[in-house]
């Protein structure tokens, strides 16, 4: 990844923009700048895990998931050479979906994250009061569950950490949605925090809709 961002600033790739063939060592690196470098360079810092394994490196690499949008415009750009013509609105559409549904997997695991690693201690979670198969709080029925001896829950009480995700996965889009079933809710005061940032975010996200296809 280093060696290509280097590569693709220092060298003379041209590219067609508008229909213009644009040559200049100067328009080429504007081009890449707007285009993915930032996330280009930030991702390759991943390859630092092979190195040193952790998993703040192993992190990084979904700085990628930037570049999605500059993915649909090459893209749509490609269809429009060939004849397929591409509708601002459903490009919009698109775009946003794809970044709704980003944002709920990123917020999903900040979710697990608190819950695992931040509030390990603490017997009420939001995880350790979601029972979906009913029973007490910090059961074996709930989504983790506690244990005195250790003072601590476990991560995942479920078949399998996928069941864990998709129970986090739903908190963060009825959340992000602002629909709120309220079978799943923040118990500790970092969560409660957290949950009123989701909502912000959620509130944006609507905003946005609404403007982008008002303009």
């Amino acid at each position: 990844f280093i060696i290509d961002c280097y590569a693709l600033r220092s060298t003379q790739f041209a590219f067609v923009e508008n229909g213009i063939l644009h040559q200049s060592k100067g328009d080429i690196i504007k081009h890449y700048k707007k285009n993915g470098m930032i996330p280009d360079v930030v991702a390759s810092i991943s390859l630092l895990d092979i190195i040193f394994p952790s998993y703040h490196f192993r992190l990084l690499s979904l700085v990628r998931i930037l570049r999605l949008p500059y993915f649909f415009d090459s893209l749509c750009a490609h269809l429009d050479e060939r004849g397929i013509r591409i509708s601002l609105a459903s490009n919009l559409l698109a775009k946003i979906v794809l970044l709704y549904m980003i944002a709920c997997h990123e917020i999903s695991c900040i979710w697990f994250i608190i819950h695992r690693y931040v509030e390990r201690g603490k017997e009420l979670t939001w995880a350790t009061s979601d029972c979906p198969l009913g029973g007490d709080t910090g059961s074996d029925a709930c989504l983790a569950m506690w244990s005195d001896e250790l003072e601590q829950h476990n991560v995942c009480n479920m078949d399998s950490l996928n069941d864990c995700y998709i129970r986090a996965f739903h908190f963060s889009l009825t959340t992000l949605s602002t629909v709120g079933y309220g079978d799943i809710s923040p118990a500790t005061e970092l969560e409660t925090i957290w949950e009123l940032c989701v909502v912000l975010v959620g509130a944006c996200f609507l905003a946005a809709l609404i403007g982008a296809f008002g303009a």
